[in-house]
C-alpha cells in the first residue's frame, strides 16, 4: 500500500516537517484545517471536541441550576394595583339650608368618582431545610462538573500530543522506508544480473529478496500507524473520515 493511496480519503493527513494539515472535502462546502504545531492541533480539538463540549454544557446546566436554586431563597415580591370608576354616585336630596339655599331642595352626591388600591406583599420562608439541601447539592455539583472538565481537558491535551507527535515519526519512519525501499530494489536487481552472470549463488539473491520484503513490511507497518493516527486525531478534533 503506498502512502498516496493512503491519503485518498475524505480526511487527509499530510506530515511534513512543518506539521500537520488536513484536509476536510464535503459534498456541499470544501474546508482547509491547517495544523502546523502541537499547540494549534491542541487549540482545534479543545474547540471541536464533541466530548469536551459536552462537558461544556453539564458545566453551565450545573451553574444554571445552582443560580435558581440559590434564587429561590431570596424573598418574594409581588405586588398588585386597582382602579375602579365609580360613574354613578348615589343621588340623595337635602334640604337647602346647609348650602345657603334656604326652603329648596338640593341633590347632593358622596362619594369618589374613582378608586386606587396598590399593594406589595414580600415572603421568605426563614426555615427551608430542603430549599438549604437543595442549594448546597447544586453547588456541589457545579464544583464536580468543573473537576470533571478540567481531568477530561487533560487527557484529552495528552492525547492529542501522543497521537500527533506519534504521526511525525510515522511520516518520518515512511521516508526513510521508501528510501532503504528503493536501495533494496536496487540490490536485488544487482544480485538477479550477478546470479545471470554467475558471480554470486542463489543464497545472495535470495537475502537480497528476504530484505527487501523486510523494508516492505516496516513500509505497511509505519502506514498502517500513520492511518491510525489519522483516525484518532480525526475523533479527538471532531471531524469525520
Amino acid at each position: 500500500m503506498s502512502t498516496n493511496s493512503l491519503k485518498r480519503v475524505y480526511l487527509i493527513l499530510f506530515v511534513c516537517l512543518q506539521g500537520l494539515s488536513f484536509v476536510e472535502a464535503q459534498e456541499s462546502v470544501d474546508s482547509d484545517l491547517s495544523v502546523q504545531s502541537l499547540e494549534e492541533a491542541w487549540e482545534y480539538a479543545h474547540k471541536h471536541n464533541p466530548n469536551l463540549q459536552q462537558y461544556r454544557l453539564q458545566q453551565e446546566k450545573a451553574t444554571i441550576d445552582y443560580k435558581v436554586a440559590k434564587s429561590a431563597k431570596r424573598p418574594q415580591i409581588s405586588g398588585s394595583f386597582s382602579l375602579q370608576n365609580n360613574t354613578s354616585l348615589a343621588v340623595t336630596p337635602l334640604p337647602g339650608e346647609i348650602f345657603g339655599q334656604p326652603g329648596e331642595t338640593v341633590d347632593a352626591q358622596f362619594g369618589q368618582e374613582y378608586t386606587y388600591n396598590a399593594g406589595i406583599t414580600i415572603t421568605k420562608n426563614l426555615i427551608n431545610k430542603q430549599q438549604h439541601l437543595q442549594t448546597k447539592m447544586s453547588g456541589q455539583n457545579v464544583l464536580l462538573m468543573s473537576q470533571q472538565t478540567e481531568v477530561y481537558e487533560q487527557s484529552l491535551k495528552e492525547q492529542v500530543a501522543l497521537y500527533y507527535n506519534t504521526a511525525l515519526v510515522a511520516e518520518k519512519g515512511l521516508q526513510l522506508s521508501q528510501r532503504d525501499l528503493n536501495i533494496a530494489n536496487s540490490i536485488v536487481k544487482i544480485s538477479q544480473e550477478k546470479l545471470d552472470e554467475g558471480t554470486i549463488d542463489q543464497l545472495a539473491l535470495n537475502q537480497a529478496l528476504i530484505n527487501e520484503n523486510n523494508v516492505k513490511q516496516n513500509q505497511v507497518q509505519y502506514e498502517s500507524l500513520l492511518a491510525q493516527c489519522q483516525q484518532e486525531l480525526s475523533k479527538l478534533w471532531g471531524v469525520s473520515l
